[in-house]
């Protein structure tokens, strides 16, 4: 089974091989993928980091080849929002989360391709995780909604908390639901900043999650990708779900809180 990583700043990933078909993903520069079946012009592939599987047109990736071998402990996250390399093709510009793969001094590199990085490199501050979960988090405030997002120019509810936990040493997974089966479960009064909040419709499914930001006194924040409101953005959470005050309505029904610790495998 071959391997590839995305060589572009984004990389959609879509539900069928064709350009009018659902983007149910994005990969960003650096995420390496295993092909699982390959058309004239299509690949499907399944995530390294998550396991999940999407068609990606063949020219958004790089088959890796064996005569270069990586040392994918060696890789860097990109730390800026909007950050500057230079390839022998010329510039080109990554997001927050692109991964710099074999990283040192400033280079890093793709079988024989040589990149040159001007981007700071995101930088955890071990002495708080829920402190450096939200700002992370912070830093995709106001991000356009976009269904399978996962960058500050575009992402959604779920896409969101991958990238804040992803950035910060945990791996969970792509999806709302999938989230919901890790961690432990806070209650309502319990909950703290960095725990996740999940919201469900009418028949009890999970469809929408969100990293809560702050608690002063009985006060919860909470910060989520809606596309009610196009965008990342702050809103209450009380034991109803989420309140936008603008609107003076609950616009998401709680369903769960849950903890996901540092040191949990996920």
């Amino acid at each position: 089974m071959s391997k590839a990583v995305v060589h572009l700043a984004l990389a959609p990933q879509r539900k069928e091989p064709n350009h009018r078909s659902e983007l149910v993903n994005q990969l960003l520069f650096g995420e390496q993928v295993e092909i699982l079946e390959q058309q004239e012009n299509w690949s499907l592939v399944k995530n390294v980091h998550d396991n999940y599987q999407g068609w990606m047109q063949n020219s958004n990736l790089v088959v890796l080849n064996e005569k270069f071998p990586i040392n994918w402990d060696a890789y860097k996250f990109c730390g800026e929002v909007n950050a500057m390399v230079t390839t022998e093709e010329g510039p080109m510009n990554l997001v927050i989360g692109s991964r710099l793969i074999d990283y040192g001094n400033n280079v890093f590199k793709i079988n024989d391709w040589v990149y040159h990085s001007y981007c700071e490199i995101f930088e955890i501050d071990t002495k708080s995780f829920t402190d450096n979960l939200v700002r992370t988090a912070k830093m995709y405030l106001n991000a356009p909604y976009l269904w399978g997002g996962r960058s500050p120019f575009g992402i959604d509810c779920s896409g969101l908390t991958q990238m804040v936990f992803m950035l910060n040493g945990i791996q969970i997974p792509r999806d709302a639901v999938q989230q919901e089966e890790l961690g432990k479960k806070i209650p309502l009064g319990k909950a703290e900043a960095g725990d996740l909040a999940f919201f469900q419709n009418d028949e009890g499914k999970i469809i929408h999650v969100g990293l809560i930001y702050e608690r002063k006194w009985d006060e919860l924040k909470i910060i989520h990708s809606t596309d009610s409101a196009g965008k990342v953005r702050l809103d209450f959470l009380d034991k109803k779900g989420v309140f936008n005050k603008e609107k003076n309505t609950h616009t998401h029904n709680l369903h769960s809180i849950k903890r996901i610790l540092k040191d949990e495998n996920s």
